[in-house]
């Protein structure tokens, strides 16, 4: 991958998730971020970059070389909710730890999403992140690593 990611799938592949490498060079950024326009549309990008930036998210920078981050999870819609993707968050976390790696942050979808990866992965509640301050419900759920 352009990124230097990785990626996972269940033996069915019924599910896929997606893991970018945060020390990649400016170079592989590059190539990666017209991959993104390619799939986001211009439109889709900007909100990618705000989520990042809504999230305030403090990442040492002596240890980006060895972290990486989740970047796409897809789970076929008869499927969702029974496990898919939870093992194969929790089987790619063990990988990169193996390795030496980590995954300093995960940006949930839903509420319900980040309340099961927390217990399941190790991960806590950092912040939520709506479109507008009226709104209820966020447009995504930054999860942080348990020290």
């Amino acid at each position: 991958m352009a990124s230097g990611g990785t990626v996972f799938a269940t033996p069915d592949q019924k599910a896929v998730l997606i893991w970018t490498w945060l020390g990649r060079d400016p170079e592989d950024t590059n190539e990666f971020k017209k991959q993104w326009h390619d799939v986001l549309d211009p439109e889709g990008v900007k909100r990618y970059y705000w989520l990042y930036d809504e999230g305030e998210l403090d990442l040492d920078p002596d240890m980006l070389e060895r972290s990486f981050e989740p970047a796409y999870l897809g789970v076929h819609p008869d499927l969702q909710g029974k496990g898919y993707g939870g093992h194969l968050f929790k089987s790619s976390l063990n990988y990169f730890d193996e390795r030496g790696y980590e995954a300093p942050y995960i940006l949930a979808s839903t509420r319900r999403s980040a309340k099961l990866y927390c217990p399941l992965l190790g991960f806590h509640h950092h912040k939520e992140v709506f479109a507008a301050e009226s709104d209820l419900i966020p447009v995504a759920v930054y999860l942080k690593k348990n020290k």
